[in-house]
């Protein structure tokens, strides 16, 4: 297992990037983890990414505390509250705009969650955009023996599965609990893993884990998870690729070729662009 540490943005103090700052190498199909919060938000203050485009890549985004919103050029405006799972496959290329709700914004609050990327397979690259909303009472849990929670935001768990079908033979969990708890988590031992904590505490085979801190995981088939009762982590995994992701920017591409066509097509205007 390799340890890994993530630190705060000087820029974006609510931010911090485990991949590709901490993590250089994917893992699996994953190539992009930005953890937001946990982070106390003053009334009043506003955090607005404008619109920008997306290729080659599906974002996953989650909430575990506060709300952000979505908006793109295929005409999906939501807000993304507690528990909700937004799921947005850029495929050959759409825009979109994220950040703070308007509500949240002028409330205040605590803001816990995550953004994460992986790479599409060769047909997704060059298919077309979608995205897909998933509250949080229509996704899947299971209370492992022990106590602890997982949520299965994408794959699938003994008998909880993910309501979102990806070609990427991948899996995405959350893991938390309402209490302190010890549980037993299995693995694929062929796949890779990433584990990584978004608030409070837990081990990790007796190894002490806290807020920005995590483990790559390989050739394991299971783990000894212990949490406390405020713990917020999240899992992600999948076998091993082949495939180098290049990145300008939010453009992803495999191979030079693929994103001189993401150029042609943006300098085109053929990235979708209904106005938002």
């Amino acid at each position: 297992m390799e340890k890994i540490t993530a630190t705060v943005s000087n820029f974006r103090p609510h931010s911090r990037n485990v991949m590709p700052s901490v993590l250089e190498k994917n893992v699996s199909s994953f190539i992009y983890f930005d953890h937001l919060g946990p982070f106390d938000f003053p009334a009043g203050q506003k955090v607005h990414i404008p619109y920008h485009p997306h290729s080659g890549i599906a974002t996953i985004s989650y909430m575990f505390e506060g709300e952000g919103y979505h908006k793109d050029s295929l005409g999906n405006d939501q807000i993304l509250d507690k528990g909700r799972l937004n799921y947005m496959i850029s495929g050959n290329g759409i825009f979109h705009s994220e950040g703070l709700s308007d509500e949240f914004s002028e409330k205040g609050g605590r803001l816990c969650g995550f953004q994460i990327w992986h790479l599409l397979s060769s047909n997704e690259r060059n298919g077309r955009p979608s995205f897909q909303t998933i509250p949080d009472h229509n996704l899947e849990k299971m209370n492992l023996l022990g106590g602890i929670i997982i949520t299965a935001l994408l794959g699938k768990y003994e008998q909880i599965s993910s309501p979102i079908q990806t070609e990427r033979d991948i899996i995405l969990y959350t893991i938390r609990s309402n209490k302190e708890a010890f549980s037993l988590l299995k693995l694929n031992k062929k796949w890779e893993y990433l584990i990584s904590v978004c608030d409070g505490v837990c081990k990790v085979n007796d190894i002490d884990l806290s807020l920005g801190k995590g483990f790559k995981i390989s050739y394991e088939e299971e783990i000894y998870l212990y949490i406390n009762n405020n713990c917020k982590a999240v899992l992600m995994g999948g076998p091993p690729i082949n495939e180098i992701p290049i990145f300008n920017g939010s453009l992803v591409s495999v191979g030079e070729e693929q994103m001189k066509d993401y150029y042609r097509r943006l300098a085109n205007s053929e990235f979708r662009k209904n106005k938002i």
